[in-house]
Protein backbone atom coordinates (compact mmCIF):
# COMPACT_ATOMS: atom_id res chain seq x y z
CA UNK A 1 0.00 0.00 0.00
CA UNK A 2 2.51 2.80 1.18
CA UNK A 3 4.42 1.98 -2.60
CA UNK A 4 1.14 2.71 -4.69
CA UNK A 5 -0.39 5.24 -2.54
CA UNK A 6 2.27 8.13 -3.86
CA UNK A 7 1.49 6.43 -7.53
CA UNK A 8 -2.24 7.30 -6.97
CA UNK A 9 -1.43 10.42 -5.74
CA UNK A 10 0.72 11.36 -8.30
CA UNK A 11 -1.74 10.35 -11.25
CA UNK A 12 -4.05 13.01 -9.59
CA UNK A 13 -1.50 15.65 -9.52
CA UNK A 14 -1.18 14.69 -13.23
CA UNK A 15 -5.15 15.08 -13.64
CA UNK A 16 -5.48 18.51 -11.46
CA UNK A 17 -3.05 20.00 -14.07
CA UNK A 18 -4.87 18.62 -17.04
CA UNK A 19 -7.77 19.61 -15.43
CA UNK A 20 -6.65 23.70 -15.87
CA UNK A 21 -6.61 22.83 -19.66
CA UNK A 22 -10.07 24.00 -20.39
CA UNK A 23 -9.93 27.09 -18.14
CA UNK A 24 -6.70 28.29 -19.58
CA UNK A 25 -7.86 27.93 -23.50
CA UNK A 26 -10.77 30.13 -22.44
CA UNK A 27 -8.65 32.86 -21.00
CA UNK A 28 -6.76 32.63 -24.37
CA UNK A 29 -7.46 35.51 -26.88
CA UNK A 30 -10.55 35.76 -28.89
CA UNK A 31 -10.45 33.18 -32.18
CA UNK A 32 -7.61 30.92 -31.28
CA UNK A 33 -7.24 27.34 -32.86
CA UNK A 34 -7.63 24.66 -30.56
CA UNK A 35 -5.33 22.39 -33.32
CA UNK A 36 -3.08 25.15 -33.14
CA UNK A 37 -3.12 25.11 -29.23
CA UNK A 38 -3.28 21.58 -28.74
CA UNK A 39 0.28 21.63 -31.65
CA UNK A 40 2.23 24.69 -29.90
CA UNK A 41 1.70 22.86 -26.54
CA UNK A 42 3.26 19.35 -27.32
CA UNK A 43 6.20 21.42 -28.96
CA UNK A 44 6.53 23.60 -25.78
CA UNK A 45 6.00 20.60 -23.42
CA UNK A 46 8.12 18.33 -25.56
CA UNK A 47 10.98 21.07 -25.93
CA UNK A 48 11.03 21.30 -22.02
CA UNK A 49 11.18 17.96 -21.27
CA UNK A 50 14.02 17.53 -23.45
CA UNK A 51 15.99 20.01 -21.58
CA UNK A 52 14.97 18.23 -18.63
CA UNK A 53 16.85 15.04 -19.98
CA UNK A 54 19.82 16.94 -21.36
CA UNK A 55 20.16 18.73 -17.68
CA UNK A 56 19.94 15.52 -15.90
CA UNK A 57 21.90 13.50 -18.55
CA UNK A 58 18.43 11.11 -17.87
CA UNK A 59 18.87 9.94 -21.53
CA UNK A 60 19.79 6.42 -22.61
CA UNK A 61 20.35 4.44 -25.22
CA UNK A 62 17.19 2.29 -27.17
CA UNK A 63 17.41 -1.03 -28.01
CA UNK A 64 15.68 -1.83 -31.47
CA UNK A 65 12.77 -3.70 -30.47
CA UNK A 66 12.00 -0.63 -28.74
CA UNK A 67 11.57 1.36 -31.46
CA UNK A 68 8.26 0.26 -32.74
CA UNK A 69 6.50 1.18 -29.60
CA UNK A 70 8.79 4.81 -29.36
CA UNK A 71 6.98 5.45 -33.38
CA UNK A 72 3.82 4.27 -32.44
CA UNK A 73 3.15 5.73 -29.20
CA UNK A 74 4.59 9.30 -30.82
CA UNK A 75 1.85 8.81 -33.56
CA UNK A 76 -0.87 8.31 -30.68
CA UNK A 77 0.30 11.26 -29.03
CA UNK A 78 -0.11 13.05 -32.26
CA UNK A 79 -3.47 11.09 -33.23
CA UNK A 80 -4.84 11.99 -30.00
CA UNK A 81 -4.40 16.17 -30.63
CA UNK A 82 -5.81 15.80 -33.82
CA UNK A 83 -8.83 13.45 -33.16
CA UNK A 84 -9.80 15.28 -29.72
CA UNK A 85 -10.28 18.56 -31.53
CA UNK A 86 -11.97 17.54 -34.38
CA UNK A 87 -14.34 15.26 -32.24
CA UNK A 88 -15.38 17.82 -30.05
CA UNK A 89 -15.64 20.42 -32.82
CA UNK A 90 -18.24 18.14 -34.93
CA UNK A 91 -19.70 16.43 -31.74
CA UNK A 92 -19.86 19.59 -29.43
CA UNK A 93 -17.63 20.51 -26.89
CA UNK A 94 -19.36 18.47 -23.82
CA UNK A 95 -20.17 15.42 -25.75
CA UNK A 96 -16.94 14.95 -27.40
CA UNK A 97 -14.85 15.39 -24.01
CA UNK A 98 -17.15 12.67 -22.28
CA UNK A 99 -16.75 10.68 -25.00
CA UNK A 100 -12.96 10.48 -25.07
CA UNK A 101 -12.24 11.02 -21.94
CA UNK A 102 -15.35 8.04 -20.51
CA UNK A 103 -14.08 6.09 -23.46
CA UNK A 104 -10.20 5.75 -22.37
CA UNK A 105 -10.72 3.74 -19.46
CA UNK A 106 -12.64 1.44 -21.01
CA UNK A 107 -9.66 1.16 -24.07
CA UNK A 108 -7.14 0.69 -21.33
CA UNK A 109 -8.72 -2.42 -19.90
CA UNK A 110 -8.79 -4.20 -23.05
CA UNK A 111 -5.50 -3.33 -24.52
CA UNK A 112 -4.34 -4.15 -20.72
CA UNK A 113 -6.13 -7.81 -20.97
CA UNK A 114 -4.89 -8.08 -24.83
CA UNK A 115 -1.18 -6.81 -24.44
CA UNK A 116 -0.38 -7.43 -21.24
CA UNK A 117 -3.04 -10.45 -19.79
CA UNK A 118 -3.97 -7.68 -17.16
CA UNK A 119 -7.67 -8.85 -15.95
CA UNK A 120 -8.94 -5.91 -14.19
CA UNK A 121 -10.45 -6.14 -10.47
CA UNK A 122 -13.77 -6.01 -9.24
CA UNK A 123 -13.60 -2.68 -8.15
CA UNK A 124 -12.04 -1.26 -11.65
CA UNK A 125 -15.30 -2.24 -13.25
CA UNK A 126 -17.26 -0.34 -10.36
CA UNK A 127 -14.60 2.63 -10.69
CA UNK A 128 -15.39 2.88 -14.97
CA UNK A 129 -19.17 2.48 -14.74
CA UNK A 130 -19.23 5.85 -11.72
CA UNK A 131 -17.22 7.54 -13.69
CA UNK A 132 -19.19 7.32 -17.00
CA UNK A 133 -22.11 7.79 -15.54
CA UNK A 134 -20.92 11.17 -13.26
CA UNK A 135 -19.55 12.29 -16.89
CA UNK A 136 -23.36 11.68 -18.30
CA UNK A 137 -24.36 13.54 -15.54
CA UNK A 138 -22.13 16.18 -15.38
CA UNK A 139 -22.15 17.33 -19.25
CA UNK A 140 -25.78 17.02 -19.37
CA UNK A 141 -26.19 14.72 -22.54
CA UNK A 142 -29.59 14.15 -23.95
CA UNK A 143 -30.11 11.96 -27.08
CA UNK A 144 -30.36 14.31 -30.40
CA UNK A 145 -30.40 13.95 -33.85
CA UNK A 146 -28.16 15.98 -34.77
CA UNK A 147 -24.95 14.74 -33.21
CA UNK A 148 -22.90 14.24 -35.54
CA UNK A 149 -21.34 10.37 -35.94
CA UNK A 150 -18.15 11.53 -37.22
CA UNK A 151 -17.45 13.71 -34.38
CA UNK A 152 -18.29 10.58 -31.85
CA UNK A 153 -15.86 8.51 -33.67
CA UNK A 154 -13.97 10.91 -33.45
CA UNK A 155 -13.81 11.12 -30.02
CA UNK A 156 -13.67 7.40 -29.69
CA UNK A 157 -10.69 7.14 -31.63
CA UNK A 158 -9.53 9.69 -29.10
CA UNK A 159 -10.03 7.93 -26.42
CA UNK A 160 -7.90 4.81 -27.69
CA UNK A 161 -5.14 6.86 -28.80
CA UNK A 162 -4.68 7.94 -25.40
CA UNK A 163 -5.25 4.33 -23.77
CA UNK A 164 -2.39 2.91 -26.59
CA UNK A 165 0.01 5.78 -26.08
CA UNK A 166 -0.10 5.13 -22.46
CA UNK A 167 0.15 1.33 -23.39
CA UNK A 168 3.72 1.97 -25.20
CA UNK A 169 4.63 4.65 -22.31
CA UNK A 170 4.38 1.47 -19.76
CA UNK A 171 6.48 -0.68 -21.95
CA UNK A 172 9.40 1.91 -22.41
CA UNK A 173 9.18 2.75 -18.62
CA UNK A 174 10.60 -0.66 -17.50
CA UNK A 175 14.14 -0.12 -18.97
CA UNK A 176 14.09 4.20 -19.59
CA UNK A 177 13.74 6.81 -17.30
CA UNK A 178 10.32 8.74 -16.98
CA UNK A 179 11.61 12.29 -18.26
CA UNK A 180 13.40 10.42 -21.06
CA UNK A 181 9.93 8.25 -22.30
CA UNK A 182 7.60 11.54 -22.17
CA UNK A 183 10.21 13.70 -23.74
CA UNK A 184 10.96 11.00 -26.63
CA UNK A 185 6.83 10.45 -27.37
CA UNK A 186 5.88 14.25 -26.97
CA UNK A 187 8.73 15.27 -28.66
CA UNK A 188 8.15 13.15 -31.76
CA UNK A 189 4.49 13.76 -31.55
CA UNK A 190 4.52 17.39 -31.73
CA UNK A 191 7.57 16.96 -34.95
CA UNK A 192 5.00 14.76 -36.14
CA UNK A 193 2.29 17.61 -35.61
CA UNK A 194 4.39 20.71 -37.10
CA UNK A 195 3.45 20.84 -40.76
CA UNK A 196 -0.50 20.97 -39.22
CA UNK A 197 0.17 23.30 -36.62
CA UNK A 198 2.13 25.86 -38.52
CA UNK A 199 -0.83 25.40 -41.05
CA UNK A 200 -3.23 27.07 -38.51
CA UNK A 201 -3.25 31.16 -37.69
CA UNK A 202 -0.78 31.35 -34.82
CA UNK A 203 -0.60 35.32 -34.26
CA UNK A 204 -1.93 34.33 -30.71
CA UNK A 205 1.01 33.19 -28.71
CA UNK A 206 2.53 36.98 -29.62
CA UNK A 207 0.08 37.98 -27.35
CA UNK A 208 1.08 38.21 -23.56
CA UNK A 209 -1.88 36.64 -22.50
CA UNK A 210 -1.31 33.96 -25.45
CA UNK A 211 2.03 33.11 -24.26
CA UNK A 212 1.05 32.95 -20.56
CA UNK A 213 -1.42 30.56 -21.58
CA UNK A 214 0.66 28.44 -23.86
CA UNK A 215 3.91 28.08 -21.19
CA UNK A 216 0.72 27.05 -18.79
CA UNK A 217 -0.39 23.83 -21.14
CA UNK A 218 3.16 23.30 -22.43
CA UNK A 219 4.77 23.38 -19.02
CA UNK A 220 2.17 22.41 -16.55
CA UNK A 221 -0.24 20.78 -18.49
CA UNK A 222 2.27 18.81 -20.19
CA UNK A 223 5.76 18.65 -19.56
CA UNK A 224 5.32 18.76 -15.80
CA UNK A 225 1.93 16.69 -15.82
CA UNK A 226 3.18 13.89 -17.99
CA UNK A 227 5.69 13.05 -15.44
CA UNK A 228 3.57 12.96 -12.36
CA UNK A 229 1.76 10.76 -14.79
CA UNK A 230 4.55 8.77 -15.90
CA UNK A 231 5.51 8.38 -12.32
CA UNK A 232 2.00 6.77 -11.49
CA UNK A 233 2.27 4.69 -14.69
CA UNK A 234 5.06 2.90 -13.72
CA UNK A 235 3.85 1.60 -10.88
CA UNK A 236 0.25 0.97 -10.90
CA UNK A 237 -1.54 -1.48 -13.61
CA UNK A 238 -2.54 0.61 -17.15
CA UNK A 239 -6.82 -0.04 -16.47
CA UNK A 240 -6.38 1.92 -13.05
CA UNK A 241 -4.05 4.52 -13.85
CA UNK A 242 -6.10 5.57 -16.84
CA UNK A 243 -8.77 5.17 -14.89
CA UNK A 244 -7.19 7.43 -12.50
CA UNK A 245 -7.63 10.19 -14.79
CA UNK A 246 -11.01 10.79 -14.54
CA UNK A 247 -10.43 12.85 -12.18
CA UNK A 248 -9.11 15.67 -14.92
CA UNK A 249 -13.19 16.36 -16.13
CA UNK A 250 -13.65 16.62 -12.07
CA UNK A 251 -11.17 19.45 -11.88
CA UNK A 252 -12.12 21.28 -14.91
CA UNK A 253 -15.68 21.30 -13.81
CA UNK A 254 -14.51 22.29 -9.89
CA UNK A 255 -12.32 24.93 -11.58
CA UNK A 256 -15.39 26.72 -14.13
CA UNK A 257 -17.31 27.02 -10.93
CA UNK A 258 -14.64 28.80 -8.79
CA UNK A 259 -13.19 30.75 -11.42
CA UNK A 260 -15.20 31.11 -14.68
CA UNK A 261 -18.31 31.73 -11.96
CA UNK A 262 -20.10 28.89 -14.21
CA UNK A 263 -23.39 27.49 -11.45
CA UNK A 264 -23.76 24.02 -12.03
CA UNK A 265 -27.12 22.77 -11.93
CA UNK A 266 -28.05 19.43 -9.40
CA UNK A 267 -27.78 16.92 -12.76
CA UNK A 268 -23.87 18.57 -12.35
CA UNK A 269 -23.31 18.11 -9.19
CA UNK A 270 -24.56 15.00 -8.67
CA UNK A 271 -21.97 14.38 -11.85
CA UNK A 272 -19.34 15.49 -9.45
CA UNK A 273 -20.42 13.42 -6.29
CA UNK A 274 -20.13 10.20 -8.61
CA UNK A 275 -16.53 10.99 -9.80
CA UNK A 276 -15.13 11.27 -6.72
CA UNK A 277 -17.06 7.90 -5.81
CA UNK A 278 -15.22 6.75 -8.91
CA UNK A 279 -12.22 7.67 -8.23
CA UNK A 280 -12.50 6.65 -4.21
CA UNK A 281 -12.70 2.99 -6.25
CA UNK A 282 -9.88 3.35 -8.36
CA UNK A 283 -7.52 4.44 -5.78
CA UNK A 284 -8.87 1.28 -3.64
CA UNK A 285 -8.55 -0.84 -6.94
CA UNK A 286 -4.78 0.69 -6.99
CA UNK A 287 -3.70 0.03 -3.17
CA UNK A 288 -5.27 -3.79 -3.90
CA UNK A 289 -2.95 -4.15 -6.83
CA UNK A 290 0.30 -3.37 -4.12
Amino acid sequence: MERRLPAILAILLASFLWGTTGTAQALAPLGTSSLSVGGWRLLVGGGALWMWVLLRQEGTPLRKNELVPLLLGALMVALYQVTFFSGVRLAGVALGTITAIGSAPLWAGALAYLFRGERPGRLWYGAVLLGITGLLFLGGISPSRGTSLLGLTLALLAGLAYAFYSLFSQKLLETHASSFVMALLFGGGGLLLLPLTLSQPSSWILQPRGLLVLLHLGLLTTAVAYLFFAYGLQRLSLSTAVTLTLAEPLVASTLGILLLRERPDIYQLIGMVLLLLSLFLAGRQGVKEG
